[in-house]
């Protein structure tokens, strides 16, 4: 009752419809598909990013411990140069003094050698 003979091939009126479906995809179908591969796309170019991120943190990770390490190396040498400095004028306040004896020593020399 539900069939109709083409030819030779029996065909029910599901068939029509299923061939109907296949043939021209629901628009809600291609919407489904699209939006499937547009979040597939998304998400592999998410992962791209995220691995470009990782890469980029472990070489900025690198460079911040290099300039740490420069900047403990440069501190050490400030401290170094500071302490050659303190040194340096020590030896100058020492020299200062000493000069100042000798000015007076000589003073008092040229005063005690005057003949009036």
């Amino acid at each position: 009752m539900w069939r109709k003979r083409i030819g030779s091939v029996s065909t029910s009126p599901y068939l029509h419809i299923l061939i109907l479906l296949l043939a021209f995809p629901l628009p809600a179908y291609a919407s489904s598909r699209d939006d499937l591969e547009q979040t597939q796309k998304a998400l592999e170019e998410s992962r791209t990013r995220q691995a470009q991120l990782i890469e980029r943190s472990g070489k900025l990770e690198n460079e911040l411990k290099d300039l740490q390490e420069k900047l403990v190396k440069a501190a050490t040498a400030v401290q170094h140069s500071e302490a050659e400095l303190s040194d340096a004028e020590e030896k100058l306040r020492i020299l200062n003094e000493q000069l100042k004896d000798k000015n007076a020593a000589l003073a008092a020399q040229k005063k005690s050698s005057r003949p009036w």
